[in-house]
C-alpha cells in the first residue's frame, strides 16, 4: 500500500533499517509492517542483482513504537537504528506498491580510520552533502541515514547508509557526476572522512510501501 502525501525531511521519531539477503522476505514484511497505524513511513529496495552483493534487501521503516528486533527476520548483513536526513527530494508521481520509477545507488558507509563516528556524520552532513547536491547533477532524491546503533549482534560494522536515486540507469550512468573535476573533487572528499577500501555499494530499485 501507499498512503497520500509526500517525504519529509529531517529526523523520524523512531527509525530502523535492515540490510539482508532475501529481497521477497523484506517485502512481505515491509507490506505488512506499512499497515500499522503508527508506521510514518516503509520502503524496500531489492538489489539489481543480489548474487555477490553485499546486501540484497534493505527495509527501512519509520514508527513511533517500533520494537529493537521488528526486522531482524530479514536483518541478516545487519539491523540498525538510524537517523535520517532527506536531503534532495522527488516529486511523487506513482502509486502502488511496485517499484519506483529509476534506480538507487545505495552504499553502506565505514568511517575513516583517524575519525569517530561523530566526527565522520559531521563531515559527511556539513561538507560532503553540499559537494554531493553540486556534482551528482542528475541525481532526483538523497537520504543521508548516520547509524546511531546496531541493533542485531553481528551486524555488519557500517557508520551510516546513504541512499542516492537516479530517474534511470542512463542518468546514474552518464550524470553521476558533473564532469572530471567533480568526479576528482567527490573522491578526493570521500576519501577524507569514509573507508573507500571497506565501503559496500549496490544498485537497487524502490519500493515505497507508505509514506506520510
Amino acid at each position: 500500500m501507499v498512503t497520500a502525501g509526500r517525504q519529509r525531511s529531517g529526523p523520524a521519531t523512531n527509525a530502523i533499517a535492515a540490510l539482508g539477503r532475501d529481497p521477497d522476505a523484506a517485502l512481505r514484511l515491509g507490506r505488512r509492517l506499512a499497515e500499522q497505524p503508527d508506521v510514518q513511513r516503509c520502503t524496500v529496495h531489492v538489489a539489481l542483482e543480489p548474487d555477490g552483493a553485499a546486501f540484497a534487501s534493505v527495509l527501512r521503516i519509520a514508527g513511533l513504537s517500533l520494537r529493537p528486533d521488528a526486522l531482524d527476520e530479514v536483518g541478516e548483513v545487519g539491523t540498525y537504528r538510524i537517523g535520517e536526513r532527506h536531503l534532495k527530494a522527488r516529486p511523487v508521481t506513482w502509486s502502488g506498491d511496485g517499484p519506483s520509477p529509476g534506480v538507487t545507488a545505495l552504499y553502506g558507509t565505514r568511517r575513516h580510520p583517524a575519525l569517530d563516528r561523530a566526527a565522520y556524520d559531521q563531515h559527511w552532513r556539513e561538507v560532503h552533502a553540499p559537494l554531493a547536491l553540486r556534482h551528482h547533477v542528475g541525481m532526483d532524491d538523497y537520504w543521508q541515514c548516520p547509524i546511531l546503533e546496531a541493533l542485531r549482534p553481528g551486524s555488519a560494522d557500517y557508520d551510516g547508509i546513504a541512499i542516492v536515486h537516479f530517474p534511470s540507469l542512463q542518468a546514474l550512468e552518464e550524470q553521476f557526476f558533473d564532469g572530471p573535476e567533480g568526479r576528482d573533487i567527490i573522491v578526493r572528499d570521500a576519501a577524507s572522512f569514509t573507508d573507500l577500501t571497506a565501503n559496500d555499494r549496490v544498485l537497487m530499485t524502490e519500493h515505497v510501501l507508505r509514506r506520510p
